[in-house]
């Protein structure tokens, strides 16, 4: 049934991509364009039809998606890394098709994982798994009384490799399960959900992290919003950071952050530094909630380096 759902949802999506509308102009306003990518779009009726389409399959993904700013970095990264750097109008093309029918694709996975589960089948079965990641099966779930939350957390393996991990939390509502968040990431660890009293209000956190030496984080915190669940933006946590740095050291592989205490701190690499052995010292800083940001309140910077 999940399948079916999934392609039903996909089909819609793509089919919508194709409906006529502003097709002759590109999704930003052309009067404004200035770099050389926006500039070729806005000149080409069939890549201004191409980034309309993407952009309306990006909203569609923004809007069902439960991490919001996950999906804008995405974007973001997308833009600088695939779209900005096409040779020629063909590559160009063929960049926003496949980037909007990817966005479908997420669109339409989102929606099956968004319904609601029998929340007997929680600590069993995995739910609105990947069809592209191997076989599922539930490594941990449990439960958050006080905040009527449950939580599963999954893996993928083929064969004997892991492949990918998900985590999902859900809102109990009677023998139903509704998913509040979800996220599934290829080569990703995730740990147990928890939920952190702050002064920041109550946090809730989906820690986790990338295979590999870099041990880049995934981690998700999002915030109660009446009876929703929203995602913060921690984008901004880096670079305030940044703004305490010397000149000549840099932070190479993320943040340490400490919600209880809503402080953060990070290692830091000289240039002839390997991966392994930052040499510059530490960078720290206490956090703040502004709206749906959490940002830097004030940073300092320490030549020791960063304990274990």
């Amino acid at each position: 049934m999940k399948v079916d759902c999934l392609i039903g949802a996909l089909a819609v999506a793509l089919a919508a991509l194709a409906l006529p509308g502003a097709a002759s102009a590109a999704s930003f306003d052309c009067a404004r364009a200035a770099s050389p990518i926006e500039k070729r779009i806005c000149a080409d009726a069939q890549l201004s039809r191409d980034d309309e389409a993407l952009a309306a399959s990006y909203a569609r993904a923004l809007a069902i998606a439960p991490l919001p700013f996950a999906v804008r970095e995405e974007q973001r990264s997308w833009i600088g890394e695939v779209r900005d750097k096409a040779a020629t109008n063909a590559e160009l093309h063929a960049a926003l098709v496949a980037r909007a029918t990817e966005l479908a694709m997420q669109a339409a996975a989102d929606t099956v994982a968004a319904q609601p589960v029998p929340l007997a089948t929680i600590a069993t079965r995995c739910t609105a798994p990947r069809s592209d990641s191997g076989a599922c099966r539930v490594e941990g779930s449990g439960r958050f009384p006080a905040a009527h939350l449950v939580w599963q957390r999954r893996i993928y393996q083929d064969g004997d490799t892991r492949t990918a991990s998900g985590v999902t939390v859900y809102a109990v509502e009677g023998a139903n399960a509704r998913p509040v968040v979800w996220r599934d990431e290829e080569y990703a660890w995730f740990d147990d959900p928890t939920l952190i009293t702050t002064n920041a209000g109550q946090l809730l956190d989906l820690g986790g992290h990338l295979d590999g030496t870099g041990n880049y984080s995934v981690e998700a915190i999002l915030a109660a919003d009446g009876q929703a669940w929203r995602q913060l933006d921690m984008t901004g946590i880096q670079r305030g950071l940044e703004a305490h740095v010397p000149r000549g050291r840099a932070i190479w592989k993320g943040l340490y952050p400490d919600w209880r205490r809503m402080t953060v701190d990070s290692p830091l690499w000289k240039g002839t530094d390997g991966n392994c052995c930052p040499t510059g010292g530490t960078v720290h800083g206490t956090l703040k909630r502004a709206g749906q940001r959490i940002v830097v309140d004030r940073a300092t910077y320490d030549p020791k380096p960063l304990a274990d």
